[in-house]
């Protein structure tokens, strides 16, 4: 079969997102990114070549006004933390079990929006009561910086 086990595409699909256990995602960049994927997988399996499988990761972001804000991760976990203001940087972090599910941060620059979107890819274990006592946005980061003792 050509198809190899693809039952649906487009909205009527919901593939389980392994690191959150979500069945479904509504987004742009989710549905611009399976359809790449789509196209990758079965151009592959007509030459015979096994493809990796499809995985997402939720990241969202937007700039309106003065205030640009990106979100990674998710946020299904109980909000721990919120450091800074909302005009100059602020960051919220959900952590469940120790580990970093989601986090949000406002007029963050490149290198902290990639530190937390692989820090919630990662699922970086963060014991809580670190996390608690966070005074600052730049403490945060050094925190987030520190390597994972998985």
């Amino acid at each position: 079969n050509f198809f190899l086990g693809i039952y649906a595409i487009g909205d009527v699909a919901s593939p389980l997102f392994r690191s959150y256990g979500l069945n479904q995602l509504q987004h742009a960049e989710n549905a611009r990114m399976a359809g790449s994927y789509l196209v990758k997988y079965l151009t592959s399996h007509q030459e015979k070549q096994a493809g990796k499988a499809f995985e997402y990761h939720p990241t969202v972001s937007s700039h309106v006004l003065r205030v640009s804000w990106s979100f990674f991760g998710d946020n299904s976990g109980p909000l721990v933390r919120v450091l800074g203001d909302i005009e100059t940087k602020m960051l919220i972090l959900w952590v469940w079990q120790g580990r970093v599910q989601g986090a949000l941060i406002t007029n963050g620059n490149d290198a902290e929006q990639n530190a937390l979107l692989n820090a919630t890819k990662e699922q970086k274990l963060l014991p809580l009561k670190d996390v608690k006592d966070l005074k600052s946005v730049d403490e945060a980061f050094q925190l987030i910086a520190l390597p994972s003792k998985k």
